[in-house]
């Protein structure tokens, strides 16, 4: 490896030539303030402040705290009640979770995944499928079937009297 320069690399942190500021603080190095102060020269140590954002601060303490974050999750599925349900449901109609999926326009996959427990309860989805099947699949009155509501009769419109 002969192409590697192992000289020292020295920085001159002196004022430079043609400034106006010759006599400003000089920035050194930790062992050059350590050899001034052994010869009983006076050093200056002044830190820097960084900007006094809070949330910037800490943010190692704070990456830490989410990697040490252990807790699981358990994500909400479908109850064992509604999956039963929906299957009963489907069956006593004898369609197939394509037919049920085709009727609320959904993928054959969602009541797949809703018959499964894997799927991430719709109220949306879960209201289309109760119409769709007739009856209730969740609640107190899941299984039961849902009473067909008549539109109420207009009542018959008086007659206006006759002007004469």
């Amino acid at each position: 490896m002969s192409h590697q320069d192992h000289k020292p690399q020295v920085f001159n942190f002196g004022p430079r030539p043609g400034s106006s500021s010759g006599t400003g603080p000089k920035k050194v190095s930790e062992a050059q303030a350590n050899r001034v102060l052994q010869s009983g020269g006076k050093v200056d140590v002044s830190k820097k402040q960084a900007p006094s954002n809070k949330h910037n601060g800490d943010l190692g303490a704070r990456a830490k705290h989410l990697d040490d974050d252990h807790e699981t999750l358990k994500v909400k599925t479908v109850d064992p009640v509604i999956r039963v349900n929906i299957q009963r449901g489907r069956n006593l109609k004898e369609w197939t979770q394509a037919d049920l999926a085709r009727l609320i326009n959904e993928r054959p996959t969602v009541i797949a995944d809703y018959e499964n427990g894997k799927a991430i309860p719709n109220e949306a989805i879960l209201n289309r499928i109760e119409k769709a099947l007739g009856m209730y699949v969740r609640g107190a009155r899941a299984g039961q079937p849902m009473e067909v509501k008549q539109p109420a009769a207009k009542p018959a419109a008086k007659a206006a009297p006759a002007k004469a």
